[in-house]
């Protein structure tokens, strides 16, 4: 019985960008619900490594996105909750759960 051990290696690069109309909800006077509905373009450049072969690919596409959250701002600091969606062909969509920190000074 015989075993190898492959050498592979994979490289991506993705270069994006997204523009949204948001529309808010005030809960309160710290707090807001929001939802966004928007377009995302995007570029990735896959490098595919497999002993002495390597295969390019290259994929890039504008797509749908949307998402809603919260935000809460308690004087000086503030913290967002995003769930977003990328629809990307051939991926069954892209979720995009996030937590964001703010100081206004």
């Amino acid at each position: 019985m015989s075993s190898s051990n492959l050498e592979y290696q994979i490289d991506v690069a993705i270069d994006s960008w997204d523009a949204s109309a948001i529309g808010r909800l005030p809960v309160g006077q710290k707090m807001a619900l929001y939802v966004r509905l928007g377009g995302a373009s995007y570029s990735a450049n896959i490098r595919t490594s497999i002993e002495d072969e390597t295969e390019k690919d290259t994929r890039s596409g504008t797509d749908i996105t949307y998402g809603f959250g919260f935000d809460y701002q308690a004087k000086k600091f503030g913290m967002r909750v995003a769930f977003d969606w990328l629809d990307i062909e051939d991926t069954g969509g892209v979720f995009l759960p996030t937590l964001g920190l703010t100081y206004t000074f």
